[in-house]
């Protein structure tokens, strides 16, 4: 419903046009009155109206003059605005034209006139309201989506560390620069009794992801987290055990404190704390942060390796991280178990689409929970890593990725889609899926995508000789129209409106 404030200094119109019309048909539900342009302003900044009309020829303030300072001091909101006279000078016109008014009618002015004009401000301000209440939809979808790509990142920082070009993708993916909070610490929790949406409602808890077997990965704000009442009361609550990594003041330092955390929450269990742990204390005697650090460049390299099929690259890998592992005071299974199931478990996320179902992982990551035997252990990490690298390989299951953004593409394409949005979706790197893609099919994504668009233009064309150019481009996906018919015209010799002309 709307609101209408009318001002006209003759009483005997108002009256006339009050009782003209069934204004709630309209869908007016609350009406004011004015006898003159100060009056007005003055209701007009008390009741925001949707709508106005105004005589211009009033005494104390015009018509011209009140839309003038109401334009000026109601900023935040678009009033429709309908001028009557009964001059016909073009000068009134063209003032009014610039105030925004959306129509003018001459004194006398027939009912129906009214309804026409009336009609047409009613569904103008219908299509304000869509449109405002779309873009309300759209702004919260995008500030989820952000949260959840934000989340995402920081998952992904604490399991391997990323490039800035990898960071900056992210950052493109939600739409805008995606903050680094210096001094968050990465943390690993087991508890029986852990509730996610418990603890995502912490306060200082940045991320939180599900990890192997029931456990917790997240990353918490810098500062005494621990100590926080909120924390501690959901600690006695759960009796969860955490392991706490050092403060990461660099976006590539959260990997680094998420291996931290892991040996902390072990050292923990094993000195039998039954709630909390303190952050990991660094030992540079028996240089665990040099293995850690040797231990990272490992797994990105194990990660590439996977990624382009180099058999011998990856079992040097493994061989080379594995050896790392074993350091951890005379290789206790503990670490060896938390390690292996934390890369195995990375990998299988990194690669989750030429996975899926991915039963052969579950069952490495039982198995290794199961072992406490080093060479066991070992062998059965070895044999999961190689057997994810024949999956990820096979023609078949790329086929079924190629298949999926072909599909993802076909439906979506008329949003501003990027490579890495793509890629987000079906859970691969860029980078992998770009040369999947090209050496499945023979063309880049890039150019599949532009294939669908114009060929969807080209229906349009055909199908609804009333849209325009400019309303099919932003249709398929392109802002630019003055881009898109160059881009049409390339491709099959005639401009868009040729081709309608031709073809239609």
């Amino acid at each position: 419903m709307y609101s209408l404030l009318l001002v006209e200094d003759e009483e005997v119109i108002r009256n006339g046009m009050r009782h003209c019309l069934d204004w709630q048909s309209y869908g007016i539900d609350e009406m004011e009155e004015a006898e003159n342009g100060r009056i007005g302003l003055e209701l007009a900044l008390r009741m925001k109206p949707d709508i106005i009309i105004t005589d211009v020829v009033m005494a104390e303030m015009d018509g011209i003059e009140f839309v003038r300072r109401m334009r000026q001091e109601l900023t935040d909101k678009l009033i429709r605005v309908i001028i009557i006279s009964g001059h016909e000078d073009i000068e009134y016109v063209r003032s009014a034209l610039k105030l925004q008014v959306v129509d003018y009618l001459l004194k006398p002015f027939h009912t129906e006139e009214l309804e026409d004009v009336l009609r047409k401000v009613v569904e103008a301000c219908d299509s304000d309201r869509r449109q405002a209440e779309h873009l309300a939809g759209l702004e919260e979808k995008a500030d989820r989506s952000r949260q959840l790509v934000r989340e995402r990142l920081l998952h992904e920082l604490c399991h391997r560390p990323l490039s800035a070009e990898e960071i900056s993708i992210y950052s493109d993916y939600a739409g805008e620069h995606l903050s680094f909070d210096p001094g968050c610490r990465a943390a690993y929790i087991e508890g029986s009794m852990l509730r996610e949406g418990e603890l995502r409602a912490l306060e200082g808890v940045l991320a939180i992801f599900p990890m192997d077997q029931g456990a917790i990965g997240g990353v918490i704000a810098g500062g005494d987290w621990l100590e926080d009442a909120s924390v501690q009361a959901w600690l006695a609550d759960t009796g969860a055990t955490v392991g706490i990594g050092s403060a990461a003041e660099r976006p590539e330092e959260l990997h680094h404190s998420f291996q931290q955390a892991r040996i902390s929450f072990i050292d923990a269990k094993e000195s039998g704390e039954s709630a909390i742990t303190v952050a990991y204390q660094s030992d540079a005697s028996d240089k665990k942060e040099w293995i850690l650090s040797e231990m990272a460049t490992c797994e990105a390299v194990m990660l590439d390796a996977l990624e382009r099929g180099d058999q011998e690259a990856l079992k040097e890998g493994l061989q080379a991280y594995t050896g790392l592992v074993r350091r951890f005071d005379q290789a206790k299974p503990d670490y060896l178990q938390a390690f292996f199931s934390m890369f195995l478990a990375q990998a299988n996320r990194h690669f989750a689409v030429l996975l899926e179902p991915s039963a052969q992982a579950s069952r490495a990551l039982e198995e290794i929970g199961a072992t406490r035997e080093q060479h066991a252990l070992i062998r059965i990490f070895n044999d999961a890593i190689m057997k994810i690298m024949e999956a990820i390989n096979s023609r078949a299951d790329q086929r079924s990725v190629v298949r999926l953004v072909k599909g993802y593409i076909r439906s979506s394409f008329g949003e501003e889609l990027t490579l890495a949005q793509i890629a987000e979706h079906v859970h691969l790197s860029p980078n992998y899926l770009a040369n999947l893609f090209k050496k499945d099919t023979g063309m880049t994504i890039n150019a599949y995508m532009t294939e669908v668009r114009l060929e969807e233009a080209k229906r349009m064309l055909l199908d609804d000789n009333r849209l325009l150019i400019h309303d099919i481009s932003e249709r398929i996906g392109y802002k630019d129209s003055k881009y898109f018919t160059k881009l049409f015209k390339r491709e099959f010799g005639l401009s868009p409106s040729e081709y309608r002309e031709r073809y239609g």
